[in-house]
C-alpha cells in the first residue's frame, strides 16, 4: 500500500499499564484489534505495539492514521471497541502522546510482524527548550531518533 500524504498523519503514543495477571487477554485484544484494523482501514497507515518489561505491563501503542476521519473509522470500528472495552476494565494506568512526524523512510513492501520475534525497540525519551530544537533535528538527521518528536504547542 502507497499512500501519498498531504499534510502531517495524526500520530499517538499510548503507555498502559497493566496487572500481568490480564496480560495474556489485553494481548489477545490488541493484536486482534491491530492486525484487523491495518488489514482493513485504508487510513489506518501504522499500529505498532510492545512491552519494557518480560511481564508485559508497562506497554506501549504507537498508532498513525492518515487523517482524523480515519481515526473516527477506527474508533468506530467493532475490532476497537470490543478491544476498549476490555481495556477499560485492565488498564490501570495511561499516558497518550501526541507525536509530530518529522520525517519516515519506509519501503514500498507491507510489513507485518507478529508474535515473538528477535525485534526490538528503544525509546528516549528527551526534553529540551524551545531554542535547542533545531540543534536536536540537526544532530539526529540521519538517525531513528529524527522520526518522532513530541512539540509543546505553546512554540
Amino acid at each position: 500500500m502507497i499512500v501519498k500524504l498531504l499534510k502531517k498523519p495524526i500520530f499517538s503514543l499510548y503507555k498502559l499499564t497493566i496487572d500481568p495477571k490480564n496480560q495474556q487477554a489485553f494481548l489477545a485484544e490488541g493484536v486482534n484489534n491491530l492486525i484487523t484494523s491495518y488489514q482493513n482501514e485504508s487510513g489506518t497507515l501504522m499500529m505498532v505495539a510492545t512491552h519494557e518489561d518480560e511481564a508485559g505491563s508497562v506497554n506501549y501503542i504507537f498508532e498513525m492514521y492518515q487523517d482524523d476521519a480515519s481515526y473516527q473509522i477506527h474508533a468506530a470500528s467493532p475490532q476497537f471497541q470490543h478491544y476498549a472495552k476490555l481495556a477499560q476494565k485492565v488498564v490501570q494506568s495511561k499516558e497518550i502522546h501526541k507525536l509530530s512526524l518529522e520525517r519516515l523512510h519506509t519501503s514500498n513492501q507491507p510489513l507485518e510482524i507478529k508474535g515473538e520475534n528477535p525485534y526490538f525497540v528503544r525509546l528516549l525519551e528527551v526534553t529540551v527548550n524551545h531554542n535547542n530544537v533545531k540543534f536536536l533535528k540537526n544532530i539526529s538527521k540521519n538517525t531513528v531518533a529524527n522520526l518522532v518528536s513530541s512539540v509543546d504547542s505553546n512554540y
